[in-house]
Parts: C-alpha cells; sequence; structure tokens
C-alpha cells in the first residue's frame, strides 16, 4: 500500500485535486491498457503465425484462452523480476527501432543523425544497463 500512497500524495500535492486525479486514473488504466494490447498483440500474432481466422468468437477463444492462463500464472511471479525483463524488453526494442530508422535514412541520404544519436545514446544505456544489472536475482 505504500506505493499506491505515494502516487496519491505525489499527485495531489503537485499536481493539485483535477491534475492529482487525472494522474491518479492514468496510473491505472495505462497499464490496464498496455496488457490489453499486449494480449492483443499476442493473439493477432499467434493467429497469424498458424493461419487462424480472427472473425468468429470461437476462433479467437481459441487463442486467447490459453493467453490468459499463461498471463495468470505469469502473474504470479514476484513483479519486480517482471518489471525487469519488462523495462529491459522496451528498451531493445526502442534501440533495435531507432539503429533500423537511422540505417533506412542513410542508406537514402537523409538526415541520419536524428536517430542516430538517440540509437547511439539508448545503446550504451542498454549496454550500461545489462553490465550493472542483474535480470535474474540468484
Amino acid at each position: 500500500m505504500l506505493h499506491a500512497k505515494v502516487v496519491y500524495d505525489s499527485s495531489l500535492h503537485f499536481l493539485g485535486f483535477i491534475g492529482g486525479i487525472f494522474a491518479i486514473l492514468g496510473v491505472i488504466v495505462l497499464p490496464i491498457t498496455s496488457g490489453d494490447t499486449a494480449f492483443r498483440a499476442a493473439r493477432l500474432q499467434i493467429a497469424e503465425i498458424f493461419n487462424v481466422d480472427q472473425r468468429s468468437l470461437p476462433k479467437r477463444l481459441l487463442i486467447a484462452v490459453p493467453l490468459f492462463v499463461l498471463g495468470y500464472f505469469i502473474s504470479t511471479i514476484d513483479f519486480s523480476v517482471l518489471w525487469r525483463y519488462f523495462t529491459w524488453a522496451n528498451q531493445m526494442t526502442a534501440m533495435v527501432m531507432l539503429w533500423t530508422a537511422a540505417g533506412y535514412l542513410y542508406r537514402y541520404h537523409k538526415f541520419h543523425w536524428v536517430a542516430s544519436l538517440p540509437a547511439w545514446f539508448i545503446t550504451t544505456v542498454c549496454a550500461l544497463i545489462c553490465s550493472t544489472t542483474k535480470l535474474v536475482s540468484a
């Protein structure tokens, strides 16, 4: 409950009543929409790989229910472990995307530095995180 109190107190203190309510709603809504998007993306990727039509509800449930069961079991793992993997995967995705964009811009003789410099920075950050952080506790 300490984390909830920190969010509540800091949101109301720094943003006032109305801004604080919006911030608190954001803290609640954003993880829910991220989870919803992750499940939807996973379902659609699996459907595409196995060529399963997603127009009918039973075929959607055929993929969604096992994903929800897997999600339930993953949710029983300590959140700090899950969070380390999530943040690492998020940073790696950003790094790959930035290098891809930089390569595209360079190939077509565009101003690639707009993507190359952030790509270099995020690569350095990812390397430092990977070298100083244990992703799995011993």
